[in-house]
This record gives C-alpha cells, sequence and structure tokens, in this order.
C-alpha cells in the first residue's frame, strides 16, 4: 500500500493517483483509493457490470412506478366520506379521505389554529360539504 500524502494534516489522506481525499479509516476499510477506476482502488473487488437495454434485449418487466399508479384506482366511497364527515368534519378528515387536500388542511388549521373555538364554524363547513359534494378531490362521481 502506497503512503498517503496529505494537505491537512492526518485527517485527510489524499489518494497518491487520483488526489481524492479520503477519511483514514475508509482507505483502510477499502484497501485503497475508493474512487471509481482509479489505479490506487483495489483490483480483488468484484466490481457491479451495468448491460445496457439492447444487449439484454428486452424491456424491464415493471415499468417505472408513477404517483397516479401507487393512488387506488376507484373513486372514493360516499357513505365513509359522510361518516368521517360528521364524525371528524370540524378537522377535515372527510376532505383528506376525498383527496381534497387543500379544503381539508384549512378546516384543520380552522379548528386547530382558533384552539378549537373555532370548531362550531368548521363542523357547520363540514356539514355542508357532506350534504352538498358529490365529488372527491380528481372529480369523480363518489360512490
Amino acid at each position: 500500500m502506497p503512503i498517503l500524502q496529505t494537505d491537512a494534516g492526518p485527517d485527510a489522506p489524499r489518494c497518491p493517483s487520483c488526489n481524492t481525499p479520503h477519511h483514514f479509516e475508509c482507505w483502510l476499510e477499502n484497501g485503497g483509493c475508493a474512487t471509481y477506476g482509479c489505479s490506487e482502488a483495489p483490483a480483488n473487488e468484484p466490481k457491479i457490470v451495468v448491460a445496457s437495454r439492447s444487449a439484454v434485449g428486452s424491456t424491464p418487466a415493471y415499468p417505472a412506478a408513477s404517483l397516479e399508479s401507487a393512488l387506488p384506482c376507484g373513486p372514493a366511497s360516499r357513505t365513509i366520506y359522510m361518516l368521517l364527515g360528521l364524525f371528524l368534519g370540524a378537522f377535515g378528515m372527510h376532505n383528506f379521505y376525498a383527496g381534497r387536500i387543500a379544503r381539508a388542511i384549512s378546516q384543520l388549521l380552522v379548528s386547530c389554529l382558533t384552539l378549537l373555538y373555532g370548531l362550531p364554524v368548521a363542523a357547520l363547513w363540514a356539514l355542508g360539504d357532506v350534504c352538498f359534494v358529490s365529488k372527491d378531490g380528481k372529480g369523480r362521481r363518489m360512490l
């Protein structure tokens, strides 16, 4: 193993080939430089080879997941929406369920930031939601 040259004292050893600074413990644990392609990198370590897509000959079996695929497929249930609105509506739980996040946060803030003095206002707001709102946050009719 070559002798390390340091510019900043014993805490910042540098690789003699690529001049990359390393922690002393990291240099000892790796058995050399940890920079990929450096001549001081340990030769006995297995390297990971990534094949190109054309070499494999097929596309991945599972496409990259998106946020839309992680969400439930169908619209929200009207019954659950009404029950949440009646029992926890003053805190906006029914709107969190239906995907109306901005409205839910507004109801939660009205209730909590007024030290529950705004609870009757938020409860009336929730009762109005339960009676008149029939679509979820994506505009689909609740079943």
